[in-house]
């Protein structure tokens, strides 16, 4: 085989970097043609259509996609559904969402309420940076702590430190940030 030669795929392949981005562009072609469906502006992730008095919300994440829609609003979401079977996509209904992206949905239909959940994600990334013992603080950003200069550490010292994964961590505690715990983010960043 010629190792100069570059090869193009013609489709794009599960679990590439570019999957999640054309399958969102061909989401994305196949709402705008539905009619009285639109973007939201500010998350192109989400679609929505609403007339008279039902309501459809549809949010694409990867390739999952989560409708929420009012009972008026079935038709909007059976609508949605059947242009992506035109196109002979495979979609599964799971039922009532209870677990997506890491987070616990709870909803009580009769009281109004729908609660998110991200304790099972913080106690697993805790425990995978074993960070289960530390300390806590009365503040996430408590201004009585001061950070160590390197100049002033010992070799040791830096090694101890160098060896914790930051950015790992900040990355892992930005989704908590962006879903469930949004107090958490001015200590996170």
């Amino acid at each position: 085989t010629d190792k100069t030669a570059c090869w193009r795929l013609l489709r794009s392949l599960y679990g590439l970097k570019q999957s999640s981005r054309n399958f969102y562009k061909l989401i994305d072609r196949l709402v705008r043609n539905i009619s009285g469906w639109k973007r939201v502006p500010n998350d192109p992730g989400t679609y929505f259509k609403v007339e008279g008095d039902g309501w459809c919300f549809t949010t694409v994440h990867v390739d999952d996609i989560f409708p929420l829609y009012n009972p008026a609003g079935k038709p909007f979401r059976d609508e949605f559904w059947d242009a992506l079977v035109g196109y002979n996509m495979t979609v599964k209904h799971l039922g009532e969402l209870s677990w997506a992206l890491k987070c616990r949905v709870q909803r009580d239909a009769a009281a109004g309420i729908l609660k998110f959940d991200q304790t099972t994600y913080i106690w697993e990334m805790l425990a995978r940076h074993n960070l289960l013992n530390i300390k806590g603080a009365d503040s996430p950003a408590d201004p009585g702590v001061e950070l160590p200069n390197p100049a002033d550490m010992s070799d040791e010292e830096v090694e101890e430190y160098s060896t914790y994964p930051i950015r790992e961590i900040v990355g892992c505690l930005m989704w908590p940030c962006t879903m469930t715990r949004p107090e958490i983010a001015f200590a996170t960043v």
